[in-house]
């Protein structure tokens, strides 16, 4: 039949570790949003309050990303900056 929507997905599948790191991301520019528009001192508190942790959480998570990559040296390379 022409013309017919396959029922199949054509997204891709997001990982695991992809879906996380970008909902972390996500969670900061949430913060940033809520932020718009405040006092510089009111910016900074939230950013400490709730971006720091943010930030932390993700690092720890690519520093154990980058721990299961260590035998696969260009894509550590890749996730580690180097």
């Amino acid at each position: 039949m022409s013309g017919a929507r396959s029922t199949t997905s054509t997204r891709p599948t997001v990982r695991p570790l992809a879906r996380e790191a970008l909902d972390g991301i996500g969670r900061l520019f949430d913060v940033e949003r809520g932020i718009v528009g405040a006092v510089p001192e009111d910016r900074l508190r939230v950013r400490q309050s709730e971006s720091v942790p943010e930030l932390g959480r993700l690092k720890a998570m690519f520093e154990v990303a980058l721990g299961r990559l260590s035998g696969k040296p260009l894509r550590a390379r890749a996730v580690g900056g180097v």
